[in-house]
């Protein structure tokens, strides 16, 4: 905003003014984070649930990064997807399906690739089918 104002001038060519600035600032757009929540993992096998679902959470970018792909589309884009998959003896993660309800194939399938590139503890006794869901609501 730009302030107008007006002076007398003195002899010396020096002069005094006043004037005053005003203006409105638009509202600040805060843009908000989606929400990325855990519903309850099934777990099948030597593992225990809090160790993966510790890795799961650290790796939750990934996933959001995913999602807001999908925002930029659909900015009302929400559900749910359940990602299967298996934890190897060596810990790498292979046979891994994406479902759910959330209405976005290509978000589905780039969460559940994301589950791909995940690596965990050796598991006791052999493998780990794990069914994990992840319900993705866009922020408020």
């Amino acid at each position: 905003t730009i302030g107008h104002g007006s002076g007398l001038g003195l002899d010396d060519g020096f002069g005094d003014g006043h004037g005053s600035v005003s203006g409105r600032m638009p509202p600040r757009h805060r843009p908000t984070s989606p929400t990325l929540r855990i519903a309850p993992v099934s777990v099948s096998g030597r593992l225990p649930p809090e160790v993966i679902q510790r890795i799961v959470r650290n790796n939750f970018g990934r996933f959001r990064v995913c999602y807001q792909t999908g925002l930029k589309t659909n900015p009302n884009l929400q559900g749910r997807v359940v990602v299967s998959f298996i934890i190897g003896r060596d810990g790498t993660v292979s046979g891994v399906g994406g479902s759910g309800d959330l209405p976005d194939g290509r978000v589905v399938g780039c969460v559940a690739g994301a589950f791909s590139g995940l690596t965990f503890p050796q598991p006791e006794g052999g493998i780990v089918t794990v069914r994990y869901p992840i319900v993705f609501t866009p922020g408020s």
